[in-house]
């Protein structure tokens, strides 16, 4: 990867990313009313997707520039390794809005059962006793039993991989300014994602990295 100043162009994308999340959460809420899963909006997940993890790519180039630059090993692993993570993810992101562009046929094929009177009526509804009313809610307790072990997984998994990625930039904490509170709160970050908190935590240490990629820029790019 070739860019004429790789610290100036991290800190302007680390800008980019926080940006970018903030308003494509918001944009998306109001799409999902009114526009649903239309090809408009299929096309704006695409957009959305190389925005986002586009400049987290370039963001993390940066670390791998000053790491081999301050000789910090395990600052420039995690970086290649969250590189990578961010490129599977947008092939991901990419092949999903592709699939979900295409026509969903499946609930079309659901068994209809003629009622009184002759009006179609689901299944369910035909049982006084309600079975679907039961089913519903241990989907929803399944659902959310579910949703609770991948918090719970993801949480551990990011949380580590963050608290790493702390260590390895506290390693250049005396040759780089603002290094060691960064480093610091990407370590407080993955040890408090699991709670929320260190989501919040994580956003100031995003700061902090991109004020540390402009001055830095202006040492050693000139």
């Amino acid at each position: 990867m070739r860019i004429k100043k790789p610290l100036k162009t991290a800190g302007i994308s680390g800008i980019v990313l926080l940006v970018s999340v903030v308003v494509f959460t918001i944009i998306n809420q109001f799409l999902l009313i009114f526009l649903g899963q239309t090809p408009l909006m299929v096309l704006i997940s695409v957009i959305e997707s190389f925005v986002i993890w586009g400049s987290s790519i370039l963001f993390a180039y940066g670390f791998i520039v000053l790491g081999r630059k301050y000789k910090g090993k395990l600052l420039v692993v995690m970086s290649w390794i969250s590189i990578i993570i961010a490129i599977v993810i947008l092939v991901f992101s990419l092949i999903s809005a592709v699939f979900s562009s295409i026509p969903n046929i499946s609930a079309q094929t659901d068994p209809i059962i003629l009622g009184e009177d002759n009006f179609l009526v689901p299944p369910q509804d035909m049982d006084p006793m309600n079975p679907g009313l039961q089913e519903f809610n241990q989907d929803m307790i399944q659902t959310m039993a579910l949703f609770i072990i991948g918090w719970v997984l993801v949480s551990i998994i990011l949380g580590a991989f963050t608290i790493l990625f702390g260590l390895g930039l506290l390693k250049i904490r005396d040759k780089v300014e603002f290094a060691k509170p960064a480093a610091i709160l990407n370590i407080i970050s993955g040890a408090t994602l699991i709670i929320l908190i260190g989501w919040f935590v994580a956003i100031a240490g995003t700061i902090l990295e991109i004020i540390m990629f402009f001055n830095a820029s202006k040492k050693l790019e000139k």
